[in-house]
């Protein structure tokens, strides 16, 4: 089994392409009981809107995602060219075989004749369908004294239909009579996808091919190009649902990033999710579920995958599922590589203060606060966002934290409690400030001053933090230690 994943450097790595990839790899790598591999190339004959930049953004993402494992562009000294544009020569023999076997042929027609007849078919309501055209020596004269440029075009037998066994979509069929002449190569003697597409994966002996149903109209013309090829041994075809955005219409780059959020492959990267939660959640983008586990290492996906489990109907986007993945694998993370983890983030893009914070501040604290909030945190971006009253204390007090009407807790209860509360901490030894014992320590407290308890964790929790969401009371004791939590209680009653 060889499969392959041929994206076109016209943009940025997007989620879609990634599913399409990782289900490739997937297919591959169950295979493993026979040769198989999994081939990533570059195809980059839209010469007009190609560029390096986005061709590195593509190997880049791979290269993070692990699913550059077999073979790519520069990978391995490579056994094929994987540029197209490289190729040329090798695409030119083919053509030259379709025209002097009478299967293809030049047409000559400009973008503006072409229009023209377009238009003309439009206004008898019938649809355009390009054939071949007999020219007269009187055309092809004017053509030649014009250096006019012609395409390369394949003929298709409107007679004829394409019928094949899609792998997730069952028995498919296209009359050829709805498409016209399939141009091939384009007047500048770059081949089209079609061309290059079909010839790369006859040159590497690609036996399956899996993509997106938006080429399912193209299958059957690059059918009918093995067949001009006279390749008969075709490749299996599995064509995998379409992406949906919240409205309704296909996922694509264009989408307002407040209603659909991340979709680039750089964009979760530069969020700080892991690798393995977008690879798990890609992987679960439009599949029937053969099991009630949602969460899968990449060799689990492997044993389990099978595409013929692929659902059939468009897939939703939901970027919810995907923080939700991503903070399953943060809490299931080792503490110690949690830890690391946050660290290197911080350094890269935080900012002065968090770089001072990551270079001064004691490992045993960082080891200390990991398992709370590893359960609180769905990107290590966030721990950037919400997190530094681990390390810093607040510069003023916003007492509206503290107080809450609902809860009967306002400022003379707080003031009332909280220096006996201090003395009760205090007397507190090093041996006894665990968290355990501060929990114990404290709901006695409330008891005997018969509060309820969320009358005194929540403002005692929101004094040390001065956050609306963090970890407990008994946890922030804990973790900050008895010297600087008696400081910020302290602090607030000076205030």
């Amino acid at each position: 089994m060889i499969t392959r994943f041929a994206p076109s450097p016209t943009w940025k790595l997007h989620i879609w392409s990634v599913r399409t990839a990782l289900f490739c790899y997937l297919m591959s790598n169950k295979a493993k009981a026979e040769w198989w591999k999994y081939i990533l190339r570059i195809e980059d004959t839209d010469t007009a809107r190609s560029t390096k930049l986005f061709e590195q953004n593509l190997l880049d993402g791979f290269e993070w995602l692990w699913l550059d494992r077999d073979a790519w562009p520069g990978k391995d000294g490579g056994e094929w060219p994987y540029y197209q544009m490289e190729r040329l020569e090798v695409y030119n023999a083919y053509v030259q075989k379709l025209l002097e076997d009478g299967q293809a042929y030049y047409a000559r027609e400009t973008t503006e004749e072409l229009d023209a007849m377009r238009e003309e078919m439009q206004k008898i309501k019938k649809p355009f369908r390009y054939r071949q055209r007999d020219y007269t020596e009187e055309q092809l004269q004017s053509f030649k004294d014009e250096w006019r440029l012609p395409v390369v075009r394949l003929k298709l037998d409107p007679t004829r239909e394409i019928v094949f066994d899609d792998l997730v979509k069952g028995e498919t069929r296209f009359k050829l009579e709805q498409f016209g002449d399939l141009v091939i190569v384009k007047w500048d003697g770059v081949p089209t996808y079609h061309l290059a597409v079909v010839v790369d994966d006859i040159e590497m002996n690609i036996s399956h091919v899996v993509r997106g149903e938006d080429h399912l109209t193209n299958t059957a013309k690059h059918i009918a190009l093995y067949e001009a090829f006279g390749h008969d041994e075709l490749p299996r075809f599995g064509h995998l649902p379409l992406i949906m955005n919240p409205n309704g219409k296909k996922l694509s780059k264009r989408d307002d990033p407040k209603e659909v959020w991340l979709v680039l492959i750089d964009q979760f990267r530069d969020a700080w999710f892991l690798p393995e939660a977008i690879i798990n959640f890609s992987a679960m983008i439009g599949r029937n579920p053969w099991t009630e586990q949602e969460v899968f290492s990449l060799q689990e996906l492997i044993h389990e995958f099978d595409i013929t489990r692929v659902q059939k109907a468009n897939a939703k986007y939901d970027f919810k599922r995907a923080l939700w993945f991503n903070s399953e694998y943060i809490k299931n993370m080792d503490d110690a590589h949690f830890v690391a983890q946050v660290k290197d983030f911080l350094f890269l893009y935080g900012d002065e203060s968090w770089k001072e914070i990551v270079e001064h501040s004691e490992d045993a604290h960082w080891m200390k606060l990991a398992p709370y909030i590893k359960v609180r945190i769905q990107t290590l971006r966030q721990f950037e966002e919400h997190c530094q009253y681990f390390f810093t204390r607040p510069e003023s007090v916003d007492a509206t934290i503290v107080n809450r009407e609902k809860m009967k807790v306002t400022p003379e209860l707080v003031s009332g409690f909280l220096p006996d509360l201090i003395h009760l901490l205090e007397h507190m030894t090093q041996e006894q400030w665990t968290e355990e014992t501060i929990k114990e320590e404290l709901i006695s407290f409330i008891k005997a001053k018969e509060l309820k308890n969320g009358q005194v964790l929540r403002p005692v929790r929101a004094i040390l933090t001065w956050v609306e969401a963090s970890p407990g009371a008994f946890e922030m004791l804990y973790v900050l230690g008895k010297q600087e939590s008696m400081v910020r209680l302290k602090e607030y009653i000076e205030a």
